[in-house]
């Protein structure tokens, strides 16, 4: 999960723009080789929400985004 949650991390750091949860998913699981199981993603990103790393943001048009914190940007570094 630490692994995950890393990944998660490192490929919000690199996007400009909130996230769906999906595309977030895709790009961890291949970056990890294909091998992440769903319920692995789950459970990092609720690591990483609850560390305060990741932040919700509710889109009317997308559905909830996700975007990378200040103190989450700190941990990828730490």
């Amino acid at each position: 999960m630490k692994q995950a949650a890393s990944q998660i991390l490192k490929d919000l750091a690199g996007w400009d723009d909130p996230a769906a949860e999906a595309v977030i998913y895709a790009q961890v699981n291949a970056a990890l080789g294909g091998v992440l199981r769903l319920s692995e993603f789950d459970d990092a990103m609720k690591l990483c929400e609850s560390q305060r790393w990741i932040t919700a943001v509710n889109d009317p048009l997308s559905g909830t985004l996700w975007s990378l914190t200040n103190k989450g940007r700190a941990q990828r570094h730490a």
